[in-house]
């Protein structure tokens, strides 16, 4: 959260206090959860209007996108030792992050003031209640989330696997048709008790989460990614699981028992996660700040709602019977129900390359693509089964290997770009009037070199430090897209394709580095031409 809204805090000569927020792009700030507190005090802050929004956990509100400036005037600040700040803010992506608290330590010399960042949750923004008022606020939230967790199954996610398992009974004696209904129900309130307990102790351990907050991990975006391609792909025909895998997978799965009834009921909810129904917030909201038992009601009738289309079908024979029998039509069926699938992936990849950007979304594809090819592989007859099979192991082996090992090292991207300047010619002349060590990468997305050499070299943990030591001043200069800045910086140093790479030591003009760089090129070069690194 602190690079999606890095905060600033500034004591001015007059005794005044600047609070400055530099918003990511696709980011916001809530202006309604703004609060500045002394000790044993609430202070008033004069907010400036922001921009409406619809908001899916808060509805209509105001944000702030962009910069976000707050003048705190001296009569508020002076005296008043530490102050603290609490704000909060999501994704455009859909993704919020729990309240921030800052600790402010306002001391008397004008200058940059001390900050020290925590969670916390803002009293405006969810208010606990307690006693009576506890189950007051219950009987509004109950009917919500019943309501809330019904319309989930109408959610491009969920809707495929509750159509496909509702026709697969229709067919059934009817008390096997009740007994699958149950299974199915236990299935969906044992997950969501599930997710319950890990929120609830997620709060009790002092972080704020919330619904959807698994969807802050790029790894487990990922898992629901390739969860809901191979589903996508089942339902396309392109293959079909045999055996208890069917039992897990719970979509061609009409005489799978009990086990994968109840299995069924889990993937629902596992592939519910993502997404946020209508009445849902309201209620999650209020249940997320109670004590347990109703925050496990609210839970409850949350599963409920969700379980409740598949229950009425199990237990009301006639509503079964007027349902369309299993047929030829069924194939074709499945096959559009297979494209909300695809949609739902879709989505995710985008909310994932939000997150590591599209560096993270190509180790990803590459995965699903590898997942794509050991199915593809399943579905081969004829010779070579043991060769074959075990092409299929190390593809899906790779395709989870790919993202465990190089998306958290995306998830860094952002703070890695903050260490590098885009390129202009105006800054690079002030930072060598600063007499600045300067060094200037030229590439572009589409050019393997330039790629191999970032993340090989230039953002190893050994270069770093060498450009940490020499204080060097780093700017990118992107021609991923046309730009004459770039287009005539190349041909000022004779080049014309990248990548280039520039160091200008203080006082001397650029020295090109070799094109394809090694820590000891950039070593050696730096020791040459800046001298004995500094301590």
């Amino acid at each position: 959260m602190d690079e999606a809204f890095r905060l600033g805090a500034f004591l001015n000569p007059d005794g005044s206090l600047k609070l400055q927020w530099q918003i990511h792009p696709g980011y916001y700030l809530y202006r309604h959860t703004l609060e500045l507190q002394a000790p044993g005090q609430q202070l008033t802050m004069q907010l400036p209007p922001g921009r409406e929004l619809e908001d899916p956990y808060f509805g209509l509100v105001e944000i702030y996108t962009g910069q976000l400036e707050l003048l705190v005037p001296a009569v508020m600040v002076i005296g008043r030792n530490p102050l603290e700040l609490v704000y909060q803010g999501c994704a455009e992506a859909g993704l919020c992050y729990p309240p921030r608290r800052a600790v402010l330590a306002v001391g008397s010399t004008p200058g940059v003031v001390p900050l020290t960042l925590g969670d916390a949750l803002a009293a405006s923004a969810i208010t606990p209640v307690s006693g009576q008022g506890q189950w007051l606020g219950l009987l509004w939230a109950l009917p919500f989330a019943l309501l809330g967790g019904l319309l989930l199954n109408f959610m491009p996610c969920v809707f495929p696997v509750l159509v496909l398992k509702s026709l697969g009974l229709v067919t059934a004696p009817p008390a096997r048709r009740r007994w699958h209904g149950l299974c199915y129900s236990a299935g969906v309130l044992c997950f969501f008790w599930l997710l319950a307990l890990v929120l609830l102790l997620f709060r009790a351990a002092g972080s704020q989460v919330g619904w959807g907050f698994q969807l802050q991990s790029p790894l487990l975006v990922t898992a629901l990614i390739y969860l809901f391609l191979t589903m996508g792909l089942s339902l396309s025909g392109w293959f079909v699981f045999a055996g208890r895998l069917a039992s897990l997978g719970g979509l061609l799965a009409t005489h799978s028992g009990a086990a994968g009834a109840f299995a069924s009921g889990a993937l629902v909810v596992v592939a519910a996660s993502p997404c946020t129904a209508p009445f849902m917030a309201a209620a999650l909201g209020f249940a997320l700040v109670q004590p347990p038992l109703i925050a496990l009601a609210v839970f409850t009738a949350l599963g409920l709602g969700l379980a409740l289309p598949m229950g009425v079908v199990s237990w009301w024979p006639r509503l079964a019977r007027s349902l369309p029998k299993p047929g030829p039509w069924l194939e074709e069926l499945r096959q559009w129900l297979a494209f909300p699938l695809y949609a739902a992936a879709l989505w995710l990849l985008w909310v994932l390359g939000r997150q590591t950007g599209a560096d993270g979304m190509a180790v990803v594809l590459s995965g699903a693509l590898l997942l794509v090819f050991g199915l593809w592989l399943l579905r081969q007859g004829g010779q070579g089964v043991g060769v074959r099979r075990g092409l299929v192991a190390v593809a899906l082996a790779v395709s989870c290997l790919l993202p465990v090992t190089m998306l958290p090292d995306f998830q860094a991207g952002a703070a890695r770009e903050n260490r590098w300047r885009a390129y202009d010619e105006g800054v690079l002349q002030g930072l060598r009037q600063q007499r600045q060590p300067v060094f200037i990468k030229v590439g572009a997305d589409w050019c393997l070199t330039c790629l191999a050499n970032e993340r090989l070299v230039l953002e190893s943990a050994a270069v770093r430090r060498l450009f940490a030591d020499y204080r060097m001043q780093g700017l990118v200069a992107d021609w991923t897209r046309p730009d004459p800045r770039v287009s005539a910086l190349l041909r000022r140093h004779g080049r014309s394709g990248v990548p280039l790479y520039l160091l200008f030591p203080p006082d001397q003009e650029a020295i090109i580095l070799p094109q394809l760089l090694t820590r000891g090129v950039i070593q050696r070069h730096l020791a040459e031409h800046l001298g004995p690194a500094p301590r």
